[in-house]
């Protein structure tokens, strides 16, 4: 069997893909740009890179300096599935040269889902240490804002409720408005969509199901979140120029 093709089983059906490196090979031939797509401080971070050479198992790619940077915090780079490549791409990062704005690339491997391009809201992270109880009918537990986004949040606990997976789930905790500081109290109610195990700590992802005033200072939040983790970013860019 070729080792430069994978299979991927959908449906019970197999579909063999072609080999990244192989499909590196023939978008430099076309000088195809390819989508890369990574998430700095649960922020979208994504531009549309050039193929600069293939060698071996190398594949060494420009893109600008605000994804290499985003590449670095999550220690991998994400490349979307487009007409060339069959599915998403992860590739281990061999090294980064600032100075030509060029990341070294190995290891590439085929992925169904990219977690960051299947959000629907950019997700954001808080801007300072934020407590949130979480309660149904069988009672409550405390734990910390992990991320919060105009559609839902996650909490993490080291305290393991009772509440079931779908089930509705009250939330109260506090946002301060980066722009203003005005400390705003928010009481929603959510809907479980999964809870994960992590190194003895428990994340609650949560949809927001209701609460039109509390939904306005949420989304109010989560944009200028975002616009704050792009500034850092920014302003971290600018100690290598």
């Amino acid at each position: 069997m070729n080792k430069d093709l994978h299979f991927s089983f959908n449906g019970g059906k197999a579909t063999i893909l072609e080999g990244a490196i192989d499909v590196f090979k023939k978008i430099i031939e076309k000088v195809h740009s390819v989508h890369f797509l990574n998430l700095y401080n649960g922020v979208k971070v994504e531009c549309f890179g050039k193929v600069l050479s293939v060698e071996n198992e190398y594949v060494v790619c420009e893109v600008n300096l605000m994804q290499i940077l985003a590449m670095k915090e999550e220690r991998n780079a994400y490349i979307v599935q487009d007409e060339y490549f069959a599915k998403n791409i992860v590739a281990d990062i061999v090294s980064v040269d600032i100075a030509s704005s060029t990341v070294t690339l190995k290891n590439f491997t085929y992925a169904n889902n990219l977690h960051a391009n299947l959000r629907k809201f950019q997700r954001v992270y808080p801007n300072r240490y934020t407590k949130v109880i979480l309660s149904d009918e069988n009672g409550e537990i405390q734990g910390n804002l992990y991320d919060i986004s105009e559609g839902g949040i996650g909490v993490v606990s080291t305290n393991c409720g009772t509440f079931r997976s779908g089930g509705t789930i009250k939330a109260k905790f506090s946002l301060e408005i980066p722009t203003t500081k005005e400390i705003k109290d928010i009481e929603v109610n959510l809907k479980l969509i999964v809870e994960l195990v992590y190194r003895g700590a428990v994340r609650y992802c949560c949809q927001i199901i209701d609460g039109q005033d509390v939904q306005e200072v949420i989304n109010q939040f989560t944009k200028e979140r975002v616009i704050e983790t792009i500034k850092e970013l920014k302003e971290q860019l600018n100690l290598y120029q």
